[in-house]
């Protein structure tokens, strides 16, 4: 007994240093995590604190991803060219492994951030992968970068014999499981939510069709902007893809490419209350704010600017099979003949499907064919769907037809002066001027939350 007895402090001899070192490691690892910040310990309640570029970065790692972050400070990002061996910025998230956490900007900058993107790779942005996290207040500044390429160099690097499928054919269920997206803020936000966040630069990729904020979307963004160029194939002014809501939201946008689109190539959801400013020029057509509104829904939303091309070129949408509601676009749009013996141009909409609803919206702007003569219509080319309070400038938009095949019952040719100043509330029944819409002085008519 005595000798099992004098054992046990031998043992607790051998087990309590092992203990001691095993607390000591965890203890460290901890401390050396939240040292790598300025502050906090990554929970809801108390977020790790951003204040430089090598922070920010390692919100990429893996143990990071699901962690909750505040910036601190403005940030010079510069930096980041020398990353990843010159390569640039590496996205924050994959597929595989998203960003689940959170990330407040607190209003603070984050100055020129050198992207990279990586030609067929994952999804593409300061954010590359989102799942179900939240990213707000966030203001990325490359506002320097657009100034280091001219427009000629960073665009239409692709030509019309690369056999490459962009997107999924848009008459197809859209399957996005093995989908990459490529914007300048987030690559693909999955279930996320993005709010009151800005990104001003450049987005360009050799290949693919990058948009200016999100590549593509089936969360929620609200409140958000992008101001810049993007391109590469084709450009797009603020989502690729979008199947989720999006809402207070604008692009300004300068672009060109096989195709160049305003605002959205793909609409599956609901754009509301948006906005493009556009100069756009797409070899292979281009639209003004959404390529294809496949069943989605856009509301008190508009697009103005400059749109030039061959092919197919709509003021509005080249394809409407859902909603477009309390809209207008008021653009020049400009189709040049090259290569096609099929080229033709519409003020608003090119064609409006079966399912097609277009309600309450106006068109104005000009109409030219450059180099041959076009088929031209003011408001839509193909109707097979339905039209309602659907307005047009007989003056601005010349003597075309509103609607080139189809019904074009629910559209009507107004001069300019009925359709600008007050005379438009008389000369537009159809609207809701009480609370959607608003005259203005000697212009055109607003939609009430321009002035919010």
């Amino acid at each position: 007994m005595l000798h099992i007895i004098n054992n046990v402090p031998k043992i607790k001899a051998l087990v309590c240093p092992v203990l001691f070192i095993s607390i000591l490691l965890i203890s460290c690892s901890a401390t050396d995590s939240e040292q790598f910040f300025d502050g906090g310990n990554g929970t809801k309640a108390n977020p790790y604190q951003v204040s430089n570029v090598e922070q920010l970065q390692e919100i990429g790692e893996e143990e990071n991803l699901d962690m909750h972050f505040i910036q601190v400070a403005d940030i010079n990002a510069s930096p980041s060219a020398e990353f990843q061996n010159g390569s640039g910025w590496r996205q924050i998230g994959f597929r595989e492994t998203p960003f689940t956490g959170t990330y407040n900007g607190n209003g603070y900058v984050i100055r020129d951030l050198k992207l990279h993107a990586q030609r067929g790779g994952p999804s593409n942005g300061v954010w590359g992968y989102v799942k179900n996290g939240r990213i707000e207040n966030v203001v990325i500044d490359n506002i320097i970068q657009l100034s280091s390429k001219s427009m000629n160099d960073q665009h239409q690097f692709a030509s019309f014999d690369q056999s490459i499928e962009l997107l999924p054919p848009t008459y197809e269920v859209l399957d996005l499981s093995e989908a990459n997206g490529y914007g300048g803020m987030v690559g693909f936000n999955d279930g996320g939510e993005i709010i009151n966040c800005i990104f001003h630069g450049r987005v360009d990729a050799r290949m693919g069709a990058p948009a200016g904020f999100v590549g593509i979307n089936t969360g929620l963004v609200e409140n958000s902007h992008f101001k810049g160029t993007a391109g590469g194939f084709s450009g797009i002014g603020f989502t690729s893809i979008n199947t989720g809501i999006i809402i207070d939201s604008s692009t300004e946008i300068r672009t060109s490419g096989m195709g160049a689109h305003g605002f959205v190539s793909i609409n599956y959801g609901e754009i509301i209350r948006s906005s493009a400013h556009v100069d756009l020029y797409g070899s292979n057509g281009s639209t003004g704010f959404a390529s294809n509104n496949n069943g989605g829904r856009i509301e008190s939303s508009f697009v103005t600017g400059e749109i030039g091309g061959n092919r197919i070129i709509a003021g509005f949408s080249n394809k409407n099979s859902g909603i477009i509601k309390n809209s207008y676009s008021n653009v020049n749009v400009s189709i040049r003949h090259e290569m096609d013996e099929l080229f033709s141009a519409s003020g608003f909409v090119y064609e409006n499907t079966e399912e097609g609803l277009i309600e309450n919206s106006y068109a104005t702007g000009s109409l030219t064919s450059i180099d041959g003569e076009a088929e031209l219509a003011t408001v839509i080319i193909e109707n097979r769907g339905a039209i309602n309070s659907l307005y047009w400038d007989l003056n601005a938009l010349e003597d075309h037809p509103d609607v080139l095949n189809g019904s074009n019952e629910g559209a009507t040719g107004l001069t300019t002066a009925q359709m600008t100043g007050p005379a438009a509330e008389q000369s537009m029944p159809g609207f809701d001027w009480v609370n959607v819409w608003r005259t203005t002085q000697d212009g055109y008519p607003v939609l009430r939350w321009e002035d919010e």
